[in-house]
């Protein structure tokens, strides 16, 4: 082997880890691989189901809707809502100006079936669900709650939008905006179980608990 190159191959076994652990790291390269496969799986097969139910006139009306947002998932087991005894929920905000029509939306995790809500949201109103409702539990280990939009693809066709996904696992089986639709909260297993029961289809007006901030669903 020529000097020139045994040179270069040793100035990047020195600069490979300064590149950080996550690009050598064996051990952070499972998650991060079945959170990028997750999504599309996820569409794929929520699209399908839900095109075994609405005709194509019902996606073309649901192009013009916006303003859902996802406003609270708790995943943490029967301790999520105390007064209503519901184990896991989600629920969401009309952030915009006027009504909703939720069955332009479709909420779904990794793995399971996918809910169609029913009925109008005013504008700056929640509604929220419970398993029961919905038709599946929500991981707190790992798990990903997805919110689409039915709507139709530039060919015409009908289509989910995604609109935004939230992550749960251990160190954050309790999430909510504070305010309702604002920044994202987020709680462990242990601090939602120790006094901080869900606000289940009630506005998010806690104090703030500090777990971490983030704008923006993922």
């Amino acid at each position: 082997m020529s000097k020139p190159l045994l040179l270069t191959l040793a100035a990047l076994s020195l600069l490979l880890p300064a590149l950080g652990a996550d690009a050598t790291d064996p051990e952070a390269e499972p998650e991060a691989a079945a959170v990028a496969d997750v999504a599309p799986r996820s569409r794929a097969y929520a699209l399908a189901q839900v095109r075994e139910t609405y005709e194509i006139e019902h996606f073309q009306r649901c192009d013009t809707s916006s303003g859902l947002l996802l406003n609270e998932i708790c995943s943490v087991g029967s301790e999520c809502n105390r007064d209503v005894r519901i184990a896991d929920y989600i629920e969401v905000y009309n952030a915009g100006a006027s009504e909703l029509d939720l069955e332009c939306y479709v909420l779904t995790t990794s793995e399971h079936e996918p809910f169609v809500p029913r009925g109008k949201l005013a504008a700056r109103q929640i509604q929220a669900w419970g398993e029961k409702q919905l038709g599946f539990r929500i991981a707190k280990k790992l798990d990903e709650v997805f919110l689409y939009r039915m709507g139709t693809n530039g060919e015409g066709a009908p289509d989910l939008v995604f609109l935004e996904s939230l992550h749960t696992r251990a160190n954050q089986a309790h999430s909510y905006r504070v305010p309702d639709g604002g920044y994202w909260k987020h709680l462990t297993a242990d601090e939602a179980e120790d006094g901080w029961p869900g606000t289940y289809g009630e506005p998010n007006t806690a104090p703030e608990r500090d777990s971490g901030d983030l704008p923006t669903a993922r």
